[in-house]
């Protein structure tokens, strides 16, 4: 959750340090109020000059940085190289050639907002650019509106002086006139307007309609000769506009690993511009003790990482949220900044309900053609979910699969995004009203962070209960008994554990449920398993019987999906206390002495889970799930859920070994040092079982 702490102390007078751009989207501005500037000017630099493509697309989230860019290529294009001063792209070599040019900068979300009509908006919007730029524009749409002002600039290149923002700029002390007669087109928040109207088709497709003409009218500029450089910002690239509008002249940079940091501070970036911002923190943190306090400023800065870090497009290089870490360096304070101001609303429209998480999150890879799928009408959760923010490209497989796709693998990128993702997410889906109520949405965000917690230190029994009080409190409408639901649940909650989410290996026998690399180095190899006692079947099946009578149909339950069994028709479960079981597999009877465990229920509710997790374990060693990881010399354990009649919830763990598994009684919860020699190694070091009954591997 967020961090709950007091407001930090801002008292610090000594050496005052140059104030953080947290509202600069303008690049003069920036420079001018003498404002920290990471530098990306070097990476601009190899976009102007060496980028074969002159009309350039990039998609970005919001608040990653997109118009401070756009602002920052404009005064690039416009010559003004006073403002660079001490920057990379003022360094001899290579040696920058200078160009002083007209450029028309529009930002359709400021053409989005007026009430009225889009194309409409867009004229009026031009209208406002052109008198900025100190010309007029007669024309009544907005294609024809932009081949005028595209005209009027390039044959007057040497008359008008270039302006920026309405204001005429000045280098050197002297008005500067265009020396250059190409005009270069820079477009931001390009998909604000489809975003803005998703949900109203009348309005999408005049929307639609509008850009496709205006593109047009930019793409025979261009071939006409007369643009120098065209570049498209936004979340996402629409398929509607590519294919039938001059659209398709955009080369997409998205996910090229040279411009992988163009949005986004690095790590090196960090040290190098903002570790004096840093060190302050740590230093208010330190002397403040509402505050959680760290024996460095290099510690501060692993937690730093933990929260804003993990964002790729290339699969390799990674950035971190850029409004975070500024927020955080201005407040000193960890918390979910980027989510509260940036997070798109569109999402909220997509009818999540629908969206096969268990596929993207626990299988979390997707082709190229899913992640290119940008029909607006039809937006995949993959594309939706990568391009706002919420995922995270961790490798590209370019080498391609048999039938020459390459694939993407996606990922949660940070503890931000995570708990962003329960609130936004996964509390409306499960929890219907739940996120109305800030308490109650804590609460449910709570149960997950306990049980990451307690899977990433392997306290089973903690987790098996945890999990339980998650199922138990479903709306019944979203319960299936059936195994793949009850993996689809598991995936969410996985994603709170300290950890990685692998990419399952495949063997000859198919693949493990999941695999996570903790933070401490073990690898956990985990198979679900679920069982229905003898009551629930039957009980089940009465409710099938009755509903076909009664109704003609077997395909409710009293009303409800076959698949749907309300909590309320469950035996009443107790939890169960976790005993090794015995070598040969079968489960211990029950314990007569306590009241809990003798009826006839929690008796079948055991033998249940006594199938459930052998089962489990049997399908991880027999079918080598773990066998890869052996290889790499990684400390791997086997880890067995079994769930009975829906809110019943046992977890088990063995470790994996190059003969057999190690079947002495486990110990209690691993400290966070597993696998090392610890608390575990009393267990860890006993001799195997015969290798009679599991193979060697």
């Amino acid at each position: 959750m967020d961090e709950k702490i007091p407001n930090p102390d801002k008292s610090r007078t000594d050496d005052p340090l140059p104030p953080l751009p947290l509202t600069h989207g303008y690049f003069p501005d920036l420079r001018s109020d003498g404002c920290v500037y990471v530098d990306k000017t070097d990476i601009i630099r190899h976009l102007l000059t060496d980028h074969a493509h002159k009309a350039i697309f990039l998609s970005r989230p919001r608040r990653f940085g997109k118009t401070l860019l756009i602002s920052t290529i404009e005064s690039i294009l416009q010559g003004r190289e006073d403002l660079f001063q001490g920057l990379d792209i003022c360094n001899p070599n290579p040696r920058f050639i200078w160009k002083k040019s007209h450029v028309i900068r529009l930002n359709f979300a400021e053409s989005s907002q007026s009430g009225k009509g889009f194309d409409e908006s867009l004229v009026a919007d031009l209208r406002t650019t052109a008198k900025r730029l100190g010309v007029s524009l007669s024309s009544a749409t907005s294609k024809d509106a932009v081949r005028e002002l595209i005209d009027v600039l390039y044959d007057s290149y040497g008359d008008i002086q270039l302006r920026s923002n309405g204001k005429p700029v000045v280098i050197n002390g002297d008005v500067v006139y265009a020396d250059h007669d190409k005009v270069s087109v820079l477009i931001d928040e390009s998909d604000f307007p489809l975003l803005a109207n998703y949900n109203n088709p009348r309005k999408l497709e005049s929307v639609q309609s509008t850009l496709s003409e205006f593109y047009t009218a930019l793409k025979t500029a261009r071939d006409k000769g007369l643009l120098e450089f065209i570049i498209v910002t936004g979340i996402t690239r629409f398929k509607e506009l590519l294919a039938d509008s001059g659209m398709n002249i955009l080369y997409d940079i998205t996910f090229e690993s040279p411009y992988a940091q163009i949005c986004g501070f690095s790590v090196d970036e960090i040290n190098s511009t903002l570790k004096k911002y840093l060190e302050e923190a740590f230093d208010v943190r330190k002397s403040n003790p509402g505050m959680k306090s760290y024996s460095s400023a290099d510690e501060l800065f692993i937690d730093l990482k933990e929260w804003y870090d993990g964002y790729s497009w290339d699969g390799v290089m990674e950035v971190l949220n850029p409004y975070s870490v500024l927020n955080f360096l201005s407040e000193k304070r960890f918390t979910r900044y980027w989510y509260r101001t940036g997070a798109p609303g569109f999402l909220r429209q997509l009818d999540i309900r629908n969206i096969d998480y268990f596929k993207i999150y626990a299988k979390n890879t997707v082709s190229e053609d899913v992640v290119s799928d940008e029909d607006i009408v039809k937006i995949s959760a993959p594309t939706a979910l990568l391009m706002t923010g919420y995922l995270s490209v961790s490798k590209i497989d370019d080498s391609r699969d048999v039938e020459g796709i390459i694939n993407y693998h996606l990922t949660i990128p940070n503890k931000e995004v995570k708990i962003s993702f329960a609130e936004d997410h996964l509390i409306d889906r499960l929890y219907p009203g739940a996120s109305s109520s800030k308490r109650e949405a804590a609460s449910i965000i709570g149960l997950y962070e306990k049980f990451g917690a307690s899977m990433s230190v392997l306290d089973v029994d903690s987790a098996s209960s945890i999990f339980s009080s998650i199922l138990s409190g479903f709306p019944w409408e979203h319960i299936k008994t059936e195994e793949r639901f009850f993996q689809h649940e598991l995936s969410r909650a996985l994603k709170f554990v300290d950890g990685e989410l692998l990419e399952e290996p495949s063997t000859g026998d198919g693949r493990a449920d999941f695999s996570i690399k903790l933070r401490t180095n073990p690898v956990l190899v985990m198979e679900v398993k679920y069982n229905k006692t003898k009551g629930l079947i039957e009980e089940q099946t009465k409710g099938l019987e009755s509903n076909h009578q009664d109704n003609g149909t077997a395909d409710t339950v009293k009303g409800r999906p076959a698949d749907a069994v309300d909590v309320t028709m469950d035996p009443p479960i107790t939890p169960i206390s976790h005993k090794p079981l015995p070598d040969d597999g079968k489960p211990s009877e029950p314990d007569s002495s306590k009241k809990a465990g003798s009826s006839q229920e929690n008796i079948q509710v055991k033998k249940c889970h006594a199938r459930g997790i052998q089962s489990a374990f049997n399908q991880i060693y027999n079918k080598k799930y773990a066998v890869k990881y052996l290889w790499q010399d990684f400390k791997v354990y086997a880890v067995a859920i079994s769930i009975v009649d829906r809110t019943s919830v046992r977890i088990d763990f063995r470790e994996v070994t190059d003969g057999d598994w190690c079947r002495v009684p486990r110990p209690s919860p691993l400290s966070p040092a597993i696998g090392s020699d610890g608390s575990g190694s009393s267990w860890l070091g006993q001799p195997a079982v015969s290798s009679e009954r599991h193979p060697q591997w």
